[in-house]
């Protein structure tokens, strides 16, 4: 399986994590970053006392940021405060817009997600950008049709970082990000 460096965007390859423990682990050989992907366990099922403390959620219960349950609202995702993060529109048919981002996931689409593009190469639901951190911005395809570009390479996910340019159908992004303090 391969991965992209998220410090230098080079490709790396999974080996045998020498410490063990069923993990993969990822050498960068362009700028030697390391990292350590933890392995995933399969989930045991709960003890009978668990079973009778945690009663289940009843069926068509939603947990979702700003979404309301039984009258009590749900937290809403925001980007750090000291994180400033827009995308400019530098070609297509919302040339010149600029969309400011003030949650932590948003995303963009021809008919669906909160950024709403009228470029008919784009797909229904395209891409997703989720923020991690005031360092850590991550862009992702959301299984699109005609794929989602960053400078000039077709990407699954990635890391986004100031003046990054992304490619959706027609669709030119500049992505500006600005860090106060």
């Amino acid at each position: 399986m391969e991965m992209l460096c998220p410090a230098c965007q080079s490709k790396m390859e999974a080996a045998t994590d020498p410490r063990g423990g069923g993990r993969r682990h990822y050498t960068c050989p362009r700028c030697e970053g390391e990292y350590v992907v933890p392995a995933r366990r399969p989930p045991r099922p709960p003890t009978p006392s668990e079973e009778a403390a945690s009663p289940a959620p009843p069926v068509g219960d939603v947990t979702l940021p700003g979404a309301s349950i039984d009258g009590i609202p749900g937290g809403e995702w925001k980007v750090p405060e000291e994180l400033r993060f827009s995308l400019r529109v530098l070609e297509g048919t919302e040339s010149g817009k600029v969309f400011e981002i003030t949650r932590s996931r948003v995303t963009v689409g021809r008919e669906e997600g909160e950024i709403l593009l009228g470029d008919p190469l784009i797909s229904r639901k395209h891409a997703a950008f989720e923020v991690y951190g005031s360092h850590h911005i991550v862009l992702k395809d959301l299984a699109s049709t005609n794929g989602t570009y960053l400078n000039d390479r077709l990407i699954a996910y990635s890391k986004l970082n100031h003046g990054d340019r992304i490619r959706m159908g027609s669709t030119l992004l500049e992505a500006v990000i600005e860090i106060a303090g």
